[in-house]
């Protein structure tokens, strides 16, 4: 099955993977980071990645580890995205239909990666190469093809750092205590806050998937 994600063309996993395909982890690997994003002109943004056994991940940012302002969440169990700000709007919530091949961790087209002179590495993790329209990113087969670097022709940047391949309970307990205790009273990394309203949206929202015809 070949689906369009996030502008790239990708093979889901399944059926054994054509010779032309990049084979990365079969199964969704569990892993935090921390994401920086610097900008020209704009603050630089910095938050928590987590992603889960099932491929549903958490996207935090602000100013800081400690100020946290956004929260975008991929929900891969109940196929919702979600979306905070503190902008008193509160929580909204999308649907996000990921059917059968959206929920498999990605392949990538080999015909994709930009050649390099070497290899290329991040933290350890080997990374491809690839173009996204006009931004340069590096992707880790290791972590299902995360963008783990991006770069924009205008200097624009997006960082992982501090990568940790570990069960999330693990990764959680091992931040400052002032940080783990913002996620102790949680129902779900992947869920809102129990009890708070969440305005529901009926258009698409998180993960766009596309089956094409091959």
């Amino acid at each position: 099955m070949v689906v369009v994600l996030a502008g790239l063309w990708l093979v889901r996993g399944g059926a054994q993977a054509p010779a032309d395909v990049i084979s990365g982890a079969s199964n969704w690997v569990e892993f935090s980071a921390v994401m920086t994003k610097n900008e020209p002109g704009r603050p630089d943004s910095v938050g928590r990645f987590f992603r889960g056994a099932d491929g549903s991940d958490r996207l935090e940012s602000g100013p800081s580890l400690d100020d946290v302002r956004g929260i975008a969440i991929h929900n891969f169990a109940t196929e919702h995205y979600y979306m905070w700000a503190n902008n008193g709007q509160g929580w909204h919530g999308f649907p996000m239909p990921l059917g059968r091949d959206g929920k498999r961790p990605q392949k990538l087209r080999a015909n994709l990666a930009t050649p390099t002179p070497q290899p290329l590495t991040h933290e350890g993790l080997a990374v491809v190469q690839v173009m996204a329209g006009a931004w340069t990113v590096r992707k880790a087969p290791d972590l299902n093809f995360f963008d783990v670097d991006k770069l924009a022709p205008n200097g624009a940047r997006v960082v992982a750092s501090n990568i940790r391949r570990a069960r999330l309970d693990d990764a959680i307990a091992a931040l400052p205590p002032t940080h783990a205790a913002r996620y102790a009273n949680l129902p779900s990394l992947f869920d809102p806050p129990a009890g708070v309203p969440v305005t529901w949206h009926t258009e698409p929202n998180g993960i766009i998937v596309k089956e094409l015809k091959k």
